[in-house]
This record gives structure tokens, sequence and C-alpha cells, in this order.
């Protein structure tokens, strides 16, 4: 056992002198405000956590399903008079539509989304709280807003921060979980529950239409357009004769060996089992729902293996679970067009995102999503894509042949193209060609 020393109230260890620099001292609070601002949100926050914490006991909350776990898919709708949600359950589907009163009229569209998802949910542990419990429901808006505050768990709305407030308190005093997802306005009206704001009971689920059929959340981008995948070979064939790779569509199973550059292995002369690696091109396609899971392993194999490409292609839809991750490792991130052949917008409803991961370079910065002709590259595509000068894929593909001849180049003029903004009229001068 050993004693310990009396504490020295006094003594402060290492503090920050006013030259930036770490020393040795004590308390000094000579110089330290008696009192000092509060932050206009504190008020709320306090609040918040008084909600939280009001309970005698800890209560219950549903992260995972250990055995059985149940799924439930909902959609909701709020229009300018009137509000509609529809929800697929093991009972058939289960619905509610109405018109706002006079105090509600006038609030934001933004609040009036999430005040119908809010509303729904509360009808819904309603009718039998015990049914939900340990239930995951996915729920379906077309309004970006609704999704973000409740990711983000707090807006600069008071209003739309104790909605916020009440999901999350619901969530966890019911024991289940819920899921809000952005989905295109199109999809919708296609569903029905557009409608059923409107006091219409006669479009999609209303009718009889499955409600799985508009919830795509576990088809790859291939899976539902078989014809991609050849107009991807087309774009990417450039690079791919510069740089030398060759192109790896994965599977799902293959994200752990040869998303990894894994291609075999063999014995050594200890009797242990020795991977071997070769560099490639390697395209993702996940389903929305695996994402998350996706863009973990993109980013282990970038830091495993380094001179390998990685492209990512996902529908823009759950973006919550893999975007924030996507942005921060991808050197570029775009949003495609619709094509009237390969991605309709009246049937796949949300766009294409790609993302290019491409091998660190020898010098500053490294990277090439940190030099500064790299910064707005995703924009010069979008404006040239917005100018109709050429078509969505024609863009790609000379992209695609301008990023391999950087590998082709000296040190050198690498290095001055990434540090100039040169670049960009190079882009697009081999674009308009």
């Amino acid at each position: 056992m050993y004693e310990m020393d009396p504490i020295d109230e006094d003594y402060l260890g290492l503090i920050v002198d006013k030259d930036g620099e770490l020393r040795e001292g004590v308390n000094d609070y000579a110089n330290h405000p008696e009192k000092v601002s509060l932050a206009p949100r504190i008020f709320d926050d306090l609040h918040a956590l008084e909600k939280f914490f009001s309970a005698d006991k800890p209560c219950w909350r549903f992260v995972r399903g250990r055995e059985v776990m149940v799924a439930e898919y909902g959609f909701g709708d709020a229009s300018g008079a009137g509000y509609g949600s529809s929800y697929a359950t093991q009972n058939g589907i289960q619905y509610r539509f109405g018109t706002w009163s006079s105090d509600l009229g006038g609030e934001s569209s933004n609040f009036r989304e999430l005040r119908n998802l809010v509303d729904s949910l509360y009808d819904k542990v309603e009718i039998d709280r015990r049914r939900v419990r340990g239930l995951e429901v996915f729920l379906f808006t077309d309004n970006s807003v609704a999704e973000g505050a409740f990711y983000k768990g707090t807006s600069s709305s008071r209003k739309l921060f104790e909605l916020v407030l009440r999901l999350r308190l619901l969530e966890m005093t019911a024991g289940f979980k819920i899921h809000i997802i952005h989905i295109a306005g199109s999809r919708m009206i296609r569903q029905g529950t557009d409608g059923l704001s409107r006091g219409d009971c006669n479009e999609g689920v209303m009718k009889g239409v499955p409600m799985l059929k508009y919830i795509p959340l576990d088809k790859s981008c291939f899976e539902r357009s078989p014809l991609l995948k050849e107009k991807i070979k087309w774009c990417i064939e450039p690079y791919l004769k510069t740089v030398g790779l060759e192109p790896r569509y994965l599977s799902v199973l293959e994200w752990f060996n040869l998303g990894q550059d894994i291609v075999g292995g063999s014995l050594n002369d200890d009797n242990v089992w020795v991977p071997h690696y070769e560099s490639g091109f390697n395209v993702w396609s996940p389903a929305p729902a695996a994402g998350q899971h996706a863009i973990e392993q993109v980013r282990l194999a970038r830091l495993k293996r380094t001179s390998s490409v990685h492209l990512f292609i996902i529908p823009h839809i759950f973006t919550c679970l893999w975007r924030k991750q996507l942005y921060r490792c991808a050197d570029i991130v775009f949003d495609l067009p619709f094509d009237d052949c390969l991605w309709t917008k009246d049937t796949h409803h949300e766009p294409l995102t790609f993302a290019f991961l491409f091998p660190f370079i020898e010098m500053k910065p490294w990277q090439l999503r940190r030099s500064f002709s790299f910064l707005g590259m995703g924009r010069v595509l979008r404006r040239l894509w917005d100018k109709g000068e050429l078509t969505t894929w024609n863009i790609l593909r000379q992209f695609c042949a301008w990023s391999g001849r950087l590998a082709t180049l000296p040190t050198g003029v690498v290095r001055q193209m990434l540090q100039s903004s040169r670049s960009f009229e190079v882009f697009c001068a081999e674009a308009r060609e």
C-alpha cells in the first residue's frame, strides 16, 4: 500500500502562460471574472436533461435486438392544409390523415412535417405500448430538415427542438428505435402518402401495393439497374489503361478479402498462412442499409494498402449512415444527374452518389482531396453537367482519363498542378474536346 501525499488545493499542475507555453504554477483567480454570460440555449439544454433524468429508475434503452427483431416501415407527409401517414404493420396498413387546426396551419412546412411524424408515432404507441417495445421503426419523409434535426439532436428553431426532444423521450420511454430517412418527393407521391395528406386514399399502398416495393434499402445500384455496370466500365477504362490496374466489382463477401487487396495466400516455412496482396481498382456498390459498414471497410483498406483505387457508388438514400464518413475520406464526391436510360428520375427517384478514393501521393499534401485544385472539382463537374455541354457519362470518362495522367507525370509537374488552380482549366478544356 502506498500512502498518498495530501492534496494541495492551490496546486494546479500545468497551466498555460500568456505566451501560450505550458509551465507549472498555482491557481491564480485574480484576473478571472466573477460572472460569465450564459449561452442562449443553456436553458433549453437544462430543460432537456431534466426530462431525460426525471424517472426514478434508469430507462431501458433499445439499441439492438438480441434474438427477435421486428421492423415496421412508415411514410409521413404534410401538405399546406393537411397531413397523412401510413405504416406497414403485421396486421396490414395502418394510416391516419386529417387537416391542420388554425393555430398550426400558419406554421412553417418544416415544423408541420416533423410534427406529423411525432404525432403519428405517439398515436402508434398509445394503441399498444407493449407491442412497440423492442420494435425498430423506419420512418420516411421528403423533408430533409426533419431528418437532419433528428440525427443532430437539436435545431436552431425552438419549436423543432421541442419536437426532437419529444421523439427522443418517446424512443427512450417506450423502448423502441426510430430511424428517420429522407426520400425524394416523387417517391412519396408514388407510395401514396402524399395523396393521403390531401384526402386521396386510392394511391400507392392505399390501393394494395406492398409497402416494401417503395423501400429499396436492401438493393445496390447494380441490382436496381443492371446496365449501369457496363457504363461504369466504359467510364473508368481510360484510368485503368493508364495505371495498369484491373477492375474488381466487389460483392458483400469480398469486402473483407478482395476489397483489402487479398487475392490469396500460402503457408510459409513456419506453416503460417501468409496472404498475398495485389493492387487493383475496387468498385464498391453497397445497398444503402449497408453503407455504414461498407465505408468502414473502404477506409480500412485504404490505410492498409495505399496503392489501390476505390470507387464508391451508392443511391442517395439513408445518408445518415454513410455520408459523413464518406466526405471525410473521399478525394471527390458528387451526385450524378439522372439519366434517361440507366437511372431515371421517375423510377429510381434519388440520384447516385459517386466517390473516388485515389492512392496516396508521395508529396504534400499527400492526398488529392487536400490539394487546392481538388477542393472544387465536384463543383466543376456539376457545373458542366448543369450547362449541358456534354452528357454525364462523357464528362465522367474525361475526368477518369485526366486523373489517370497524374500517375505518369513527373513529381514536379504534379506538385505544380495540385498547388495551383490551372488544373481546372486543363480539365475543362479536355472535357469540351
